[in-house]
C-alpha cells in the first residue's frame, strides 16, 4: 500500500503489526448485494429464523465442546502441560464469542414465546401491550444474532491467528502524498484498536 502522513515529510514508510489477524486483512471485503424490493421481508425473515435447526445444532455441538474445554482448564493433568494447557485455552477463546451470542440467540427465542403465550392467553390489554413491545424487541435482537451467527459458522481462515505487517509508503506527489499516507497510518491504527488489536510500529521513515 502506498500512502503519505501528516505534513512532515515527503517520505514516511510505516510498518504495523496487529493482533490478531482477520480474514479481512487477507482480501477485499466484499458486501452482500442489496435485495431487490420486497425480495424479503420482515415476516419472511421470521419464517427463515423458525427453520434455524443447523444452525443451533451446529452451535450446540460447539457449547459442548465450549464446555468440556472449560473442565479440562481445571484439570492437573492439562495444568502440568503447559502445551496442552495453551491449546486448550486458545480454543476455548476462539469458541467463547460463539457460545455467548448462541446462548443469547437461545434467550431470545425463549422470550418471544413466552410474550406470545402472554398475549394469547392474557386478559390484562396493558399487558398484553407491553408483552408485544418486548417481543418486538427480542425479535429485532433475534434477527441480528442470527445474521452474525451465520458468519461465525463460515469456515475460518487459516491465516485468522496469524499476525500482519502493514507497510504503507508514499508514492510521488511530495508533500501532498506525504498528508495522505499519514491520514493512512492513522485509519489503520484507529481500525485496529476498533477491532481490539495491537499495532506496534517497527520502523518510520520520515
Amino acid at each position: 500500500l502506498h500512502h503519505q502522513p501528516q505534513p512532515y515529510s515527503s517520505m514516511w514508510t510505516a510498518a504495523l503489526v496487529c493482533l490478531p489477524l482477520v480474514a479481512s486483512w487477507h482480501g477485499s471485503i466484499v458486501p452482500r448485494p442489496p435485495r431487490a424490493a420486497g425480495a424479503l421481508s420482515r415476516s419472511a425473515f421470521c419464517m427463515e429464523i423458525d427453520d434455524d435447526s443447523f444452525l443451533t445444532k451446529s452451535l450446540g455441538a460447539m457449547k459442548e465442546q465450549f464446555l468440556q474445554l472449560t473442565e479440562q482448564l481445571s484439570d492437573p493433568e492439562v495444568v502440568a502441560d503447559s502445551r496442552r494447557l495453551q491449546d486448550v485455552s486458545k480454543e476455548r477463546a476462539r469458541l467463547e464469542k460463539r457460545v455467548i451470542a448462541y446462548d443469547e440467540y437461545m434467550s431470545c427465542k425463549e422470550g418471544i414465546v413466552d410474550a406470545k403465550e402472554i398475549i394469547a392467553e392474557e386478559s390484562d390489554a396493558e399487558l398484553r401491550d407491553m408483552a408485544r413491545e418486548e417481543m418486538r424487541e427480542l425479535e429485532t435482537r433475534q434477527e441480528e444474532l442470527y445474521k452474525e451467527l451465520e458468519i461465525m459458522l463460515l469456515p475460518s481462515d487459516p491465516n485468522d491467528d496469524k499476525n500482519v505487517m502493514v507497510e504503507i509508503r508514499a508514492g510521488a506527489g511530495g508533500d501532498e502524498a506525504s498528508i495522505w499516507t499519514g491520514d493512512l497510518v492513522k485509519v489503520y491504527q484507529k481500525f485496529a484498536e476498533t477491532q481490539g488489536w495491537q499495532v506496534s510500529p517497527l520502523t518510520l521513515q520520515q
